[in-house]
């Protein structure tokens, strides 16, 4: 091997020392705790759901729509988002006025409540 070669290996076993001494989880430099320490889970998890004339027709959107439907936080977003869908699903969806975004939340080890009503 040439020295040069050894001389990079060498500096690269160091900084790897180096780093995972003091803790830096930096690209190129990985410590072994930044995989083995176990993953926090939520303590809640909050999920949408659209309903036209009392029906659930979320299932019926694809990943863009469903993705789009987790912005809905606020009555004006809200109201923007259902006339987008009355052109996005003209087939289903004949008045924007019958449309309810609810917002469900479930906490850890409890049932599913509703939290709000769009």
């Amino acid at each position: 091997m040439s020295i040069l070669l050894r001389l990079l290996i060498f500096l690269f076993l160091l900084g790897q020392l180096l780093f995972t001494v003091k803790g830096v989880e930096s690209f190129p430099f990985f410590h072994f705790g930044m995989y083995s320490a176990q993953l926090s889970g939520t303590t809640q998890i909050e999920f949408h759901r659209i309903f036209y004339q009392k029906k659930d027709i979320t299932a019926k959107l694809n990943p863009i729509a469903r993705y789009q439907l987790k912005y809905c936080r606020s009555e004006v977003y809200a109201q923007r988002y259902k006339k987008w869908l009355r052109y996005y699903l003209p087939h289903i969806i004949k008045d924007e006025t019958k449309i309810d975004i609810k917002i469900f939340q479930k906490r850890k080890d409890q049932n599913i409540e509703l939290k709000k009503t769009l």
